[in-house]
């Protein structure tokens, strides 16, 4: 069982600009995906809220692991990253 799945993550949460943390994560990878020949390609929902409250630091972590291993693990193409709000749920969550 995962920390997450018994609740042993401690979470900070705070509000800050989600946009700015999926550009910055954008950049960060950037030049890697090209190194590689690949695109890096971000889908940023227009109503995608400006802010949002969860734990910056844990989210970052989570985008900067998966883009990592979805670049480490593609051999040609495009790795594309989508952000939006669940269809059953047009409210942003945490």
């Amino acid at each position: 069982m995962s920390k997450i799945e018994a609740g042993r993550i401690a979470l900070s949460e705070n509000c800050f600009s989600l946009i700015h943390l999926l550009d910055s994560v954008k950049q960060m990878f950037r030049l890697r995906a090209e190194s590689k020949g690949l695109k890096l390609i971000f889908e940023i929902a227009p109503n995608l809220p400006d802010y949002i409250k969860t734990d910056e630091g844990k989210l970052r972590s989570c985008l900067i692991n998966l883009l990592s291993n979805a670049i480490k693990f593609t051999n040609k193409g495009h790795v594309f990253l989508r952000a939006k709000l669940p269809k059953n749920n047009q409210q942003p969550t945490t």
